[in-house]
């Protein structure tokens, strides 16, 4: 199943990392909360859709608050970007289809967008973990 628009239930890549790293592999996942939420680098939709068939133990989730004029240059997101995202990961931990499932959010390669997407990553970890900004 794939909702459009602001997020998608699918499944997970095929490999898995052990822990984060600047070398990001496509379609590896990295655990950034152990169990509860990862990140991975995905081709596209189609991609995510065929790997939900192989494991349905995850639900991967994708946003377009970070593209249109936000991925057309280098840099972070406004306030209100990143809010609708803490608002979208905290939605999608809520929705009833990711009930013990582990969270994926994925992007695609393209370096501006995976550095908005990890830049939203953190500022969710920050912001609602309470994470220490170091």
């Amino acid at each position: 199943v794939v909702l459009r628009g602001t997020m998608a239930q699918i499944g997970s890549p095929l490999r898995r990392a052990g822990s984060m790293r600047r070398d990001f592999e496509f379609g590896c996942v990295y655990d950034v909360i152990p169990g509860i939420l990862s990140f991975s680098i995905l081709d596209s939709e189609q991609d995510a859709e065929e790997a939900a068939i192989e494991d349905p133990d995850r639900t991967y989730f994708s946003s377009c608050l970070h593209d249109g004029r936000y991925a057309t240059h280098f840099g972070p997101c406004d306030l209100g970007i990143i809010t609708r995202f803490c608002h979208l990961v905290r939605q999608t931990m809520k929705d009833p289809r990711s009930r013990g499932k582990e969270l994926v959010y994925y992007t695609d390669a393209h370096k501006e967008r995976r550095t908005n997407a990890m830049f939203l990553l953190g500022s969710y970890l920050v912001l609602i973990e309470k994470w220490s900004p170091e």
